[in-house]
């Protein structure tokens, strides 16, 4: 774990100056609107390929770290963010046909009302209301030079109805391992003996992966909830065969991982300047990982290899985050949140590996670690001057991480997070940032 502080400066331009005709009006405070139109030259598909090009910004698609506030990316869906982790930014822009989006906001720090979620710049995607449906069918093949097949079906589908959308995904995909292929090696010993074998290798990845996603009127609020199912073995076989050949060595390992997500965000306003923001996230892991070698007994007296091997390693995991936030504006120029996020993680591993037939102890081999950990964070930004806007924020994160089985052991952990963010504009088109933080990672 590392504790930083963060001393950070930018300089950002709200549009590029060798395109006038392009540019879309001068900003207004801290947010620019692209319209779909500002992207019509370049024949984007999809909304990534349109985030792509909005200057000014590169997309984060957040990281992968426990807990649900930490992990956001820079990219909000119609004023949102997607109540997912393992569905990635990307893979859910590219999901979005470009015809479905109406503008494109960039929104830099210090935009009143807006949960800038760490980022000092976001790009808040817009969608149309007035598409009724679209589906769109992908498919690509691949014939290698030894003759295996590989592929992609990747169907997308959203479906409007009335105030109601509806969006799945299906994907198939079949890849191989280009660093796997066919060559020879040499072996020298001590004394000088050297033997050569003829080594092929074949690797290859099968991908499946199902999305989907409703959001609709509750309640007086907004509800989405947003489910994923992802399969994902992989295969590698190796054959080493002696030159002369008296014999061969064979490995297969196997790598598979299965994960399942569903995640729930709700929206309601309380009162006319006053919101409540929650979201429930629940995701389940599942790895298993085997490597079996053999080698017939002639061989293996001339390589010093083993016989046989045999290793597998099983691990679950599962995280469970409720986080709620409350967003506060007593004035136009004055916004308040404050929050809590609680979350749940666990993981489960248990590894054995059987040599010439004969178990083999291994260190830390079963073992389960757990971690209850909460945060409580606020944050106010204030618009002091039509040009100056001032974020401050503070982030206190405990938790509590154990390990039983092999392993016995238990730590508690508590760190402050203080923010600072000064934005100043001197103009419609520039804008000068500095960010004082400190950073857990």
């Amino acid at each position: 774990m590392s504790v930083g502080l963060v001393m950070a400066a930018a300089v950002t331009a709200a549009g590029a100056p060798d395109a006038p005709k392009s540019q879309p009006p001068p900003a207004e405070a801290a947010v620019t609107a692209f319209p779909a139109a500002f992207f019509a030259a370049s024949q984007p598909s999809t909304a990534l390929d349109m985030v792509g090009r909005v200057p000014g910004f590169i997309l984060d698609v957040g990281g992968g770290v426990r807990g649900f506030g930490g992990a956001a990316g820079n990219v909000l869906i119609d004023g949102a963010r997607p109540p997912a982790k393992g569905d990635s930014l990307d893979q859910i822009l590219s999901r979005i046909p470009a015809s479905s989006v109406l503008r494109i906001d960039l929104i830099r720090a210090g935009a009143p009302g807006i949960d800038m979620q760490g980022k000092t710049v976001l790009a808040d995607v817009i969608r149309r209301k007035d598409v009724g449906g679209k589906a769109t069918l992908t498919l690509t093949g691949t014939h290698a030079y030894d003759g295996r097949v590989s592929g992609q079906f990747h169907l997308d589908a959203e479906k409007r109805i009335g105030a109601v959308d509806l969006q799945g995904s299906l994907l198939a995909i079949r890849a191989l391992d280009d660093g796997a292929g066919t060559g020879t090696w040499n072996r020298v010993f001590a004394n000088g003996a050297r033997i050569q074998a003829l080594n092929a290798t074949q690797g290859h990845e099968n991908n499946y992966k199902a999305t989907g996603a409703l959001e609709a009127p509750v309640l007086g609020g907004s509800l989405k909830v947003a489910a994923s199912v992802l399969v994902d073995p992989y295969h590698d076989v190796q054959r080493d065969t002696l030159i002369p050949p008296p014999g061969e060595d064979f490995d297969h390992f196997f790598n598979r991982n299965d994960t399942a997500e569903i995640g729930v965000r709700f929206e309601r306003p309380l009162a006319a300047k006053l919101g409540l923001e929650t979201y429930l996230l629940q995701q389940f892991g599942r790895q298993h990982t085997t490597d079996d070698f053999t080698s017939d007994p002639v061989t293996a007296a001339l390589t010093g290899d083993d016989v046989s091997d045999h290793f597998a390693l099983r691990k679950t995991t599962g995280e469970s985050i409720a986080r709620a936030l409350v967003k506060y504006a007593p004035v136009h120029t004055l916004s308040l949140q404050a929050g809590l996020e609680g979350d749940f993680n666990w993981l489960n591993t248990r590894t054995t590996f059987i040599q010439n037939g004969a178990p083999v102890a291994l260190p830390a081999a079963n073992v389960k670690v757990t971690e209850l950990r909460g945060e409580a964070f606020a944050t106010a930004v204030w618009q002091a001057r039509p040009s100056l806007s001032v974020e401050a924020g503070l982030r206190m994160e405990a938790s509590r991480i154990a390990s039983t089985g092999d392993v016995i052991s238990a730590r508690t952990l508590a760190y402050p997070k203080p923010r600072l963010v000064l934005s100043w504009s001197p103009d419609s088109a520039d804008q000068l940032r500095l960010r004082v933080e400190r950073e857990i990672g």
